[in-house]
């Protein structure tokens, strides 16, 4: 079962956190996705590499990926393969206490709260710790006065082909979601005296009720229907658009 100490642990052990490794700008990388409309799954498939090979990249999974297999990718998402490579990162992750002005991915400031991670399947349960980051991500120039957005990791296969496992996500807790929109719900333990914060899904918000919302997921296509009274909060996810102003 994954666990908050999990996904820091794997966070400590990727490029990020080793010096004297180049990583993945996952920014860049999902922007390219995003301008193509495809999953990772398709772009791994078309530069010619297992299926798994851009999930692997932005997780974190693939340590050190080989020149030769990067710039097919880089060649068919149409980026320069330079554009897909952070700078050497030395020493430690920063964390919210400690952020310094070290820009990097493109020249964004890395200081984006990572909180760990959604589930896209609505019974799984998930770690995700408000109080404590796991890791950075880097800041969007759109969001750059807004310090409420965080990052979390999709887990599961619910939502494919819009967002695959390992996926980053930003999403903001102030701008209020509207149907048709993606979110993070934040599910209670049930205490309806006193509800506490217990897991969190990523869906599409079709529709609020006084008393309930209804959600949708891609993969199988579903709708269900959740009570209000089992909803600490929702957060709206953030597009590519709100990112990049694409």
């Amino acid at each position: 079962m994954l666990t908050t100490e999990n996904i820091r642990a794997d966070y400590r052990a990727s490029p990020k956190y080793c010096p004297g490794m180049s990583k993945i700008n996952a920014l860049v990388l999902e922007n390219a996705l995003a301008k193509k409309g495809w999953s990772n799954e398709e772009a791994s498939l078309r530069a010619g590499r297992s299926k798994s090979y851009v999930s692997d990249l932005l997780s974190g999974r693939s340590k050190n990926p080989r020149s030769g297999s990067l710039r097919s990718l880089a060649q068919v998402l149409e980026v320069p393969i330079s554009n897909l490579l952070e700078d050497d990162v030395q020493g430690p992750s920063p964390t919210v206490a400690d952020v310094t002005p070290n820009f990097r991915s493109g020249g964004y400031p890395m200081n984006v709260p990572i909180y760990g991670q959604v589930n896209a399947a609505h019974q799984d349960r998930t770690a995700i710790d408000f109080d404590e980051p796991i890791g950075m991500a880097p800041r969007p120039p759109r969001y750059s006065n807004n310090r409420s957005i965080y990052v979390v990791y999709v887990a599961g296969t619910s939502m494919q082909p819009k967002y695959d496992p390992g996926r980053k996500i930003y999403v903001d807790p102030r701008r209020p979601p509207a149907n048709g929109d993606d979110v993070i719900v934040q599910l209670t333990d049930g205490d309806v005296a006193n509800p506490q914060f217990s897991h969190g899904i990523v869906k599409n918000l079709l529709r609020q009720r006084d008393q309930s919302v209804i959600l949708q997921q891609y993969n199988p296509v579903e709708e269900f229907e959740v009570k209000r009274q089992h909803i600490k909060d929702m957060h709206y996810v953030c597009t590519i658009e709100d990112l990049f102003g694409v």
